[in-house]
């Protein structure tokens, strides 16, 4: 065996004897109470939704992924996890990426809605921010790190590489959100202070 395959497979026990001393530490009271926390604040769980809460509760990152309006996001919230959408943390610009860096470290936050962020263009080159902060986050800051998408696993492999999936998974631990109704949870909402207007034909 060489140094190097050593290497890799102590890691790989170090992580599994981890995964199931953290497993075995998160009880079913800090399952329920999570459970009422959420329900509390709106989010109607699912069987499919213990899994989740376990990881989260053991100290993990999550990451939600899913189809548009399933809850994943909201899910988070209601955890109490600090959003930042992907197009968010984009508006810093290279120029001032840094301070979104010192505003997050040691922090739990969630990148949100990966993969609907645009490309930041500045001084004519082209530049995937998004990829640069996942690549930072993972190795140089401290914090859970959470996020959401609704591109599945070839998707985000596709737009963003091996490496970036790799360090997602790295980061968090993958559940795929469906809502209680198999449905998007989204619904228009008319504004206050605006009636709906009838269309006649």
């Amino acid at each position: 065996m060489t140094i190097q395959e050593a290497l890799e497979k102590a890691a790989t026990q170090a992580r599994h004897g981890y995964e199931q001393l953290n497993a075995a530490q998160v009880s079913d009271d800090q399952i329920a109470r999570l459970l009422l926390r959420i329900g509390e604040r709106g989010y109607i769980p699912t069987a499919a939704t213990i899994p989740v809460l376990r990881d989260y509760a053991a100290g993990y990152g999550i990451m939600l992924h899913g189809d548009v309006g399933h809850g994943k996001t909201f899910l988070l919230k209601c955890l109490g996890v600090r959003i930042w959408g992907a197009d968010e943390i984009c508006d810093y610009g290279l120029r001032h990426i840094q301070e979104w860096y010192e505003d997050t470290n040691g922090r739990q936050i969630c990148i949100d809605d990966i993969g609907a962020e645009m490309t930041v263009c500045e001084y004519g080159a082209r530049d995937d921010l998004l990829k640069a902060v996942i690549t930072h986050r993972a190795e140089r800051q401290s914090g859970i790190t959470h996020c959401t998408t609704n591109l599945d696993s070839a998707a985000i492999i596709e737009r963003y590489g091996d490496r970036i999936m790799s360090r997602l998974l790295g980061m968090c631990k993958p559940h795929r959100i469906v809502s209680p109704t198999g449905l998007s949870m989204r619904r228009a909402v008319p504004m206050r202070g605006h009636r709906a207007r009838a269309t006649t034909r």
